[in-house]
């Protein structure tokens, strides 16, 4: 197949948005069971959606993408049934039960939290069924050409842009054990973007009300041609939950770079020829800061920082404070309608709206918990977004394009045996599923389960060691080693709650567990 690039919709507006700036296919949740409950749409939403796709010649994807209860089953093959009768060009889902439904003649895609962390899991995925898998995020270059030859015959999916999740393929238990709201219930509640303290073995306390699992996001566009090269197919843009300037930023942020690479490697494929009219920079729509993750397989910083959310591009440092105006080295920049940002307790932003400017002098609506020497961003520039709202992107038309079947099916075993609750198995179909593929014991989904302590509820990339400047193995390239010695274990604590840290530095790995 050629290059496709994959944009979010959060609703069809959205949708229709995204396909203006090139989106070649955009995914869209239904009426139930998506990972993201609040972007949620009407089975005629969808459809419209899929009307105006299929006009231009692109694509829309359903996510069904939650895990399943018992009770569920038949509404869920109901649903699946509803989205193809709408005209749907596949589905995105997470539980294996749907291999053991009656589902209509609809391409599956392997949703990133059905373990497609592995060469041997995406060949497992492939021969069950499955036409496409969205690989895990952590997956290395070299770790993907590995999927690539593995598993030939499927296609692969990456995300190139956008929100990063801590648990490893977006498997994470946090939600659910600290706050009885699971993301595999398109319910998170982001434990992961909370202010933790930090504490070791011995009691000191090395952190306090800080974001320490909050990673910054992704931009993996200038290594589009070694994922298409590796075997990617399809390039992912995140953001279901976000609104239409973050996609209309991000989406002609990657076409951009898309479009110069297939300028470059016809035998890709032909540009898009979008017209986008505005300049894409996604410094001014929603990040933590970006970073390539590990597509290059180093060990690099992955902390947002001060903040878990978006503070935007820096100022300089509140230099005078005097009511509601402050004085900045450098206001020039600045007009009446721009957003100001800082961090304030527990890693969360603090916003504000610029009234006037003169000279250095900004004032501002709000100030609070602003003091003299904090650092200060900009997170709205007025004039830029109101650029991005005024362009019309346009382009021509696509070809609606067929997706290549999967060839001759092989046997392929079940990657594990004995499978613990990272499975996610919440149904007797995904129960029966696994077992008849190999599998000898089997545990419930943590959702299912009557207590979370002393379970893993993440495994991931991070690595708070490493992020102190602590690894015995990565020196960290600003953060010099610490004078004193980081005594395990290290504990998180935020509020009522207690994860305990511990570490695989054979695979490189931090784990969380409840206490």
């Amino acid at each position: 197949m050629a290059l496709e690039l994959l944009a979010p919709a959060r609703t069809p507006e959205v949708g229709r948005i995204a396909l203006a700036c090139g989106a070649d296919a955009v995914y869209v949740g239904g009426p139930a069971f998506g990972a993201r409950r609040s972007a949620g749409n009407a089975l005629v939403e969808v459809a419209s959606l899929v009307q105006e796709a299929h006009r231009q010649g692109a694509k829309v994807y359903a996510a069904l993408n939650t895990i399943l209860f018992e009770e569920e089953l038949e509404a869920a093959r109901t649903l699946a049934w509803d989205l193809h009768g709408v005209g749907v060009d596949a589905l995105i889902v997470q539980d294996l039960a749907f291999l053991e439904l009656d589902l209509p003649p609809l391409p599956l895609h392997a949703s990133t939290q059905a373990a497609c962390d592995g060469a041997d899991k995406v060949a497992f995925l492939a021969d069950s069924g499955f036409q496409r898998v969205i690989l895990a995020r952590e997956l290395s270059l070299d770790e993907i050409r590995a999927v690539r030859r593995a598993a030939p015959e499927v296609e692969l999916e990456a995300f190139v842009f956008g929100a990063l999740c801590v648990g490893e393929s977006g498997r994470c238990g946090l939600g659910q054990a600290l706050a009885g709201r699971s993301g595999n219930r398109g319910a998170c509640v982001q434990p992961c973007r909370w202010g933790w303290d930090l504490d070791d073995g011995s009691g000191h306390r090395w952190r306090t009300a800080e974001p320490l699992l909050s990673i910054r996001d992704l931009d993996a566009t200038g290594l589009l041609e070694d994922l298409a090269d590796a075997g990617v197919r399809s390039f992912k843009v995140e953001g279901r939950m976000k609104d239409a300037d973050y996609v209309k930023n991000a989406v002609g942020h990657v076409r951009r770079h898309l479009d110069g690479l297939l300028e470059r490697r016809p035998d890709l494929g032909s540009p898009s020829g979008t017209t986008l009219g505005f300049v894409p920079d996604p410094r001014q729509t929603f990040n933590r800061g970006f970073t390539t993750y590990r597509l290059d397989g180093e060990r690099r910083p992955l902390l947002s920082g001060a903040a878990s959310g978006w503070l935007g591009t820096p100022l300089g440092s509140v230099e005078a404070l005097a009511g509601p105006t402050i004085t900045l080295g450098d206001a020039t920049c600045l007009v009446a309608g721009d957003g100001l940002a800082w961090a304030g307790p527990g890693g969360r932003v603090v916003s504000a709206t610029v009234l006037a400017v003169s000279g250095a002098e900004v004032r501002l609506d709000a100030v609070h918990q602003l003091s003299v020497g904090q650092p200060i961003y900009r997170n709205r520039d007025r004039r830029w977004l109101e650029a991005l709202g005024q362009a019309t992107p346009s382009g021509p038309p696509r070809r609606l394009r067929s997706s290549v079947g999967l060839t001759t099916r092989r046997v392929v075993p079940l990657p594990e045996v004995h499978l613990d609750h990272r499975w996610n198995l919440s149904n007797s179909r995904s129960r029966a599923f696994c077992l008849r593929r190999g599998a000898i014991t089997l545990e419930s989904a943590l959702e299912l389960q009557d207590s979370a302590i002393g379970r893993e509820l993440a495994r991931t990339w991070l690595c708070l060691r490493y992020e102190l400047g602590a690894c015995p193995h990565h020196p960290h390239p600003t953060i010099p080693p610490p004078t004193e010695p980081l005594v395990e274990p290290l504990t998180l604590r935020s509020g009522p709650h207690t994860l305990v840290c511990t570490f695989d530095c054979v695979a490189c790995r931090m784990r969380l567990q409840k206490r």
